[in-house]
């Protein structure tokens, strides 16, 4: 599997020879090549823009879960960024499988993830001037296709939601028999923002003070609040709240980390914290650019607990470890 973004142009004879050679495991490789098009002849360009490490990140999952799913021998995605002229292509995928059918369907499900779902911004560049773009109404429908089929077709054997019970009334979950352990929890987040409003939040000069420093103290107090914001969160004595506020390429990069000693998990009170953080920073400087973007609110890494350690991938530089412990 590789999954990667490039700012020169795409060679799509080229990647599916590389992809094929010396694959004698495969029975079928189905490639598919998306090209900028200038519909009415009115666009001149095609800009993608990508939150660098973020991105990639994001659709190896995706991808990963559709090699899973269709039962894939290899996967290839390479997607231009930067600025595309039309008729060049965008994107890249190919995906081999033992049978044709497993390969054409998995390509498909790919591609209506990366025109719909995965993190790029778009602008359209004209004779007008230029415009951000957004998925289309039908682009979307493509997309939710795909949960519905997984909706129909997940194995339910030995999966059971936890706060429901057998009557299928929503419960707290009974922890008094779970011991106590070390437990923290980290998430993460982003603001999208242009580069004047960043370089103002940087700065600290914004009409309502210290972007950063308000945010972080924010999403301290929402993880302390969690319990009264999520109906079926336990009340946690918290031991440590760290959240941090960094300037990124784009935009601003939050990161919340949880940390308790005992019966249940902290992974609401990591995901409050960075959520509240980013609608702080929202509110700190929407006076000054209402169109900023949150997104990738997500967790990033959990240690503890019966279900033992987790984290997004591997190589997520914001799930490094950060002093303070």
């Amino acid at each position: 599997m590789r999954v990667a973004l490039s700012a020169a142009r795409l060679d799509p004879g080229a990647l599916m020879e590389r992809f094929c050679a010396g694959r004698v495991d495969m029975g079928a490789a189905v490639s598919f090549v998306g090209l900028a098009r200038a519909e009415g002849g009115a666009a001149l360009a095609l800009e993608l823009e990508a939150y660098p490490g973020f991105t990639e990140q994001a659709i190896t999952a995706f991808v990963s879960e559709t090699i899973t799913r269709f039962g894939l021998d290899d996967v290839l995605v390479v997607h231009r960024t930067g600025r595309i002229a039309p008729g060049e292509a965008v994107v890249f995928v190919a995906a081999g499988a033992a049978h044709r059918r497993a390969a054409f369907e998995a390509c498909d499900c790919l591609m209506d993830y990366l025109k719909s779902r995965a993190p790029f911004w778009k602008k359209e560049h004209g004779p007008t001037g230029a415009r951000w773009v957004e998925p289309t109404h039908q682009d979307r429908r493509d997309a939710e296709r795909w949960d519905r089929d997984v909706a129909v077709h997940a194995p339910s054997d030995g999966l059971r939601l936890t706060h429901i019970d057998d009557q299928g009334r929503a419960r707290m979950v009974d922890v008094s028999d779970k011991s106590a352990t070390v437990r923290e929890a980290i998430a993460g987040g982003f603001v999208r923002m242009s580069p004047q409003t960043l370089a103002l939040a940087v700065s600290g000069s914004g009409r309502k003070g210290d972007v950063r420093t308000v945010a972080e103290l924010a999403g301290v107090m929402a993880a302390k609040k969690t319990s009264d914001l999520i109906p079926l969160c336990h009340p946690l004595a918290l031991s440590q709240v760290e959240v941090s506020v960094e300037p990124a390429d784009g935009g601003l990069c939050i990161t919340a980390r949880a940390k308790t000693s005992g019966p249940t998990g902290v992974e609401m009170e990591a995901l409050t914290a960075a959520s509240i953080a980013c609608l702080t920073v929202y509110d700190m400087l929407k006076a000054a650019e209402k169109g900023m973007v949150i997104e990738a609110v997500r967790l990033l890494r959990k240690t503890g607990g019966k279900s033992g350690d987790w984290r997004a991938l591997a190589n997520d530089p914001s799930a490094a470890d950060r002093p303070g412990d």
